[in-house]
């Protein structure tokens, strides 16, 4: 299971406890292996996501395109605010969770097993 918390702009970021949040319950519920992963900038944000989870793996900045796209391949889910990783998702036909800031709502997981969750964005 892969959670990739990262986001290209503030705006759409689901927050820090959330993902927590969000990884505990997978873990009680499932305990199966969760990936955080990310881009070199997101390392802080994913190693904070995993200290907070507990029995979680941030895989951030250690990645090639490559690499990134096999393990979301080998996945059995990917959650993910609407970036880009979503879009490999899709294509490499791996179940998608998105967690859906209200910003660009047009744009959701196309022939994909997917569920889109929206929230709320802080107006900045």
């Amino acid at each position: 299971m892969i959670l990739h918390p990262g986001v290209s702009e503030v705006k759409r970021e689901y927050p820090e406890e959330k993902w927590i949040a969000t990884g505990r319950l997978l873990n009680d519920r499932y305990g199966c292996q969760i990936i955080i992963s990310g881009s070199g900038s997101e390392k802080n944000l994913c190693e904070r996501i995993e200290k907070g989870i507990g029995n979680a793996f941030s895989l951030a900045g250690l990645l090639s395109v490559e690499e990134f796209i096999a393990l979301i391949n080998r996945a059995r889910i990917v959650i993910s605010v609407n970036t880009g990783t979503v879009h490999i998702a899709a294509a490499t036909q791996t179940p998608v969770v998105v967690l859906y800031a209200l910003t660009n709502p047009q744009h959701t997981p196309w022939k994909v097993s997917s569920s889109v969750l929206y929230f709320s964005v802080k107006k900045i």
